[in-house]
């Protein structure tokens, strides 16, 4: 059979890139070596474009920036420090080489890490807006150093493990995230920051040695429950948060409220007492303790007992571990019946409130009524010297009281009253809430 000329043959290679026709938008190293290009494959037609490489903040070293280009695939690349590529639809990356140290895979839709395969040899990782729940150690390079996670859709740290070379940890915007319990971090972390997160409780984590700062913001930790091993530790720390307890709530856990710093103070239990209200977990998933408590109180402003119930499961992933560890947190009665009781004294202010109201209201009636005995007269039209308003007082209807501070009775005005006989009432003109209006005469004239 006759070889087809070159130009029809089936393409079993891109030539620039030097890898099969790929159905995926894929990330490829040139195939001639060249360590300052990338090939960008677009189709199986082997549509490809060269990204070239640039030069990076450090001396000497380069990067290549394939951002917002749809990568699906990353197969390979060439010899640089840094790959800069945002704003894909990532997933799957393969470890290449030992020369890459910077990755950054911001906003590229992840929902998980499984597929990407990271090189040992990277020490920063960014995997920023993104939507991650959950990672296992092996899903990060062994050395890897920081890690950034902002901005995912984290709501429990129970469900991550990280590498045992971490030093940074960045969680900045993960608003779903409401407490650290369940956390497991590395003995090396010594950054930990969460800041614009919803973080209201920092229980049953054991500290890192290492740790040399802590900032969380956007919230009041109202819950802080700490070992007493972990005292030290974070004294000898920069802490960065507002932290609000219920010495009363600490008590009832036979813990001791004590200063951390001059504005930060943490309910402190025995290593004993913790261990058992909270199982210990290390880092590689596998649990420390067997003991487990059939109640937790959480530390308010507020209110001492906690309202969450249910329980948390930690998946065993470390290297050469398998399994799951699940750890169970049951919450007792006691928040029920101090719920039931605060509603019931509510209940019971607001009657009472009603109650005063509609008395008052009663009152304000009879005093109305009183008040509609009343005539003023002015003096301008009088026939008799004297100034000011004159007032013609009615005696008290038969069976109300006579108050013994009535205006009527005022010194001052005493000499202007006039005697009810001297005044004839000749017909009624309006009534209104506050009293009636009369025509009436009084000698010669008529006044209203």
């Amino acid at each position: 059979m006759a070889a087809l000329p070159r130009d029809l043959r089936a393409v079993s290679t891109c030539p620039e890139s030097g890898i099969a026709p790929p159905s995926e938008v894929t990330l490829a190293a040139a195939a001639d070596g060249a360590d300052d290009v990338a090939i960008l494959v677009k189709n199986s037609d082997c549509d490809e474009v060269s990204i070239q490489a640039t030069s990076s903040e450090n001396p000497g070293e380069y990067r290549i920036n394939a951002s917002y280009v749809d990568i699906e695939v990353v197969e390979s690349y060439p010899a640089v420090a840094s790959l800069w590529l945002w704003n894909n639809k990532i997933k799957t990356f393969k470890a290449v080489g030992m020369s890459v140290t910077e990755i950054d895979i911001t906003s590229n839709q992840l929902t998980s890490l499984d597929g990407l395969e990271f090189p040992s040899s990277v020490l920063m990782l960014t995997l920023d807006l993104n939507a991650l729940t959950s990672t296992s150690a092996s899903n990060f390079p062994e050395n890897l150093q920081k890690l950034y996670l902002r901005k995912n859709s984290i709501d429990s740290l129970a469900k991550f493990r990280f590498s045992s070379s971490l030093q940074y940890l960045y969680l900045n915007g993960n608003q779903q995230l409401a407490t650290l319990e369940g956390a497991v971090f590395p003995d090396s972390l010594q950054y930990l920051e969460c800041s614009d997160c919803r973080i209201t409780e920092i229980v049953g984590v054991t500290f890192p040695s290492s740790l040399k700062k802590l900032t969380l913001g956007g919230t009041t930790v109202t819950s802080f429950i700490i070992r007493e091993s972990d005292v030290d530790v974070l004294k000898s720390a920069q802490l960065s948060l507002t932290v609000s307890l219920d010495s009363d709530a600490c008590s009832t856990l036979s813990g001791t409220v004590t200063d951390i710093s001059d504005s930060i103070s943490a309910c402190v239990l025995s290593d004993k007492s913790f261990s058992n209200l909270y199982p210990i977990t290390s880092s590689d998933g596998s649990s420390s303790t067997t003991g487990s408590s059939s109640s937790t109180s959480t530390i308010s402003s507020t209110s001492v007992a906690g309202t969450n119930g249910g329980s948390t499961g930690s998946t065993n992933q470390g290297s050469g571990v398998s399994g799951t560890t699940v750890i169970t947190i049951n919450e007792g009665s006691s928040s029920n019946a101090g719920l039931i009781g605060g509603i019931a004294a509510a209940v019971v202010v607001v009657v009472l409130a009603i109650a005063g109201f509609i008395v008052y209201r009663r009152r304000q009636q009879k005093r109305q009524q009183r008040d509609s005995g009343f005539i003023a007269l002015d003096s301008s039209k009088m026939g008799e010297t004297g100034s000011g308003t004159r007032t013609v007082t009615l005696p008290p209807s038969s069976g109300s009281g006579y108050l013994s501070n009535d205006v009527r009775n005022d010194e001052d005005l005493i000499p202007y009253r006039l005697p009810i006989e001297d005044v004839v009432i000749q017909k009624e003109l309006a009534t209104g809430g506050f009293g009636i209006v009369h025509l009436a005469q009084l000698g010669t004239d008529e006044w209203i």
